[in-house]
């Protein structure tokens, strides 16, 4: 609350200063708008800074983790020489919040292309579809071995404050539709 009301003050403050340089050349007395030209500067420097340094992301304020759900936390580590069976699904989480890393080995039975899509759980909304789409994106050739598929990816939704559940899906054109929660 009180960072949205200081982002309006200040954007009102930087309307007012405009306003009033147009005033003052109005009026023939352009040597008083080198103040306020300055003035607006700075304002504007803060204004930008402050909109762009600002973390809070407010996605997860008016989300609610459901009780009934079960859902497993992304991983630390992964075993990626550990034999697993095909379909076998996992998510690592990435260097900082909002990067995460998934693992999946698969038996591609055909030429196609792999990829994720990662939804919030509770309304169902997609998450960073077009960025996740293109960087979790692999292209498979058909093979009669287990392969494992690696990629990072980024979910931009949150600060990492809240917590919300997402609901991670591997896609591609074999039809192959699993769910993680």
């Amino acid at each position: 609350m009180i960072i949205e009301t200081f982002e309006y003050l200040l954007l009102i403050s930087i309307v007012i200063i405009i306003i009033s340089v147009v005033f003052v050349i109005m009026k023939s007395k352009w040597y008083f708008v080198i103040n306020q030209i300055g003035i607006l500067g700075v304002s504007m420097f803060y204004l930008m800074s402050f909109i762009m340094l600002n973390p809070y992301d407010n996605f997860a304020d008016d989300l609610e983790i459901p009780k009934n759900i079960k859902f497993e936390r992304p991983k630390t580590e992964i075993d990626t020489l550990a034999v697993k069976l095909e379909n076998t699904f996992e998510i690592k989480n990435g260097v900082q919040p909002g990067i995460y890393e998934y693992y999946f080995w698969f038996k591609p039975k055909e030429k196609g292309e792999l990829y994720l899509k990662v939804s919030e759980i509770s309304k169902n909304i997609p998450l960073s579809e077009q960025q996740i789409k293109s960087t979790s994106l692999i292209n498979v050739q058909a093979k009669d071995s287990l392969q494992l598929f690696h990629k990072e990816f980024t979910i931009y939704e949150g600060d990492g404050g809240n917590s919300t559940v997402q609901r991670f899906r591997c896609t591609s054109n074999q039809m192959i539709n699993l769910s993680k929660k």
